[in-house]
């Protein structure tokens, strides 16, 4: 893990910090969040840049989009807007089907409910106890360095 740097904008006395900013370090990879509690909308953003692609995730509204390697022309960024927009109205169909549907999951309630059909149906785990093992020792650190970072203002 990197660094972590937090500040108190807003007026939520209850709230320590309300802004944050971290980075992450694994090997050669790099990464970085940043989170406000003081926007005027729940927004949480997740690009995951790769060496042929770039994912775009929207998690409060559930929609992805893939960026492909791409030229850089004039018509290369037209498409790729074009191919943006198309992704964007596909993932907003299939969520308003989901919700009309009454088959709207969140992310926990979905990765729960795999987990358990996981159990019953004694198949593998959607995320293996080593990953989880992984992504809860990351949070255990990043909480301290949160803690740190708040005493230090």
């Amino acid at each position: 893990m990197g660094d972590v740097h937090v500040s108190k904008v807003g007026e939520y006395a209850w709230m320590k910090s309300d802004e944050l900013y971290a980075t992450f370090k694994a090997g050669k990879k790099l990464g970085r969040a940043y989170a406000s509690f003081n926007a005027p909308r729940n927004a949480i953003f997740v690009s995951l840049y790769g060496i042929e692609a770039i994912l775009k995730l929207d998690i409060i509204n559930a929609t992805v989009i893939l960026l492909p390697k791409r030229k850089t022309s004039r018509f290369g960024k037209g498409f790729d807007s074009l191919r943006q927009a198309t992704q964007l109205t596909k993932s907003t169909l299939k969520n308003i089907a989901r919700i009309a549907s009454r088959r709207w999951l969140s992310g926990h309630e979905m990765y729960i409910k795999l987990f358990a059909q996981s159990l019953f149906s004694d198949s593998e785990s959607p995320v293996t106890a080593e990953d989880g093992y992984k992504v809860v020792k990351t949070l255990e650190e990043a909480c301290k360095r949160i803690e740190t970072a708040e005493k230090k203002t």
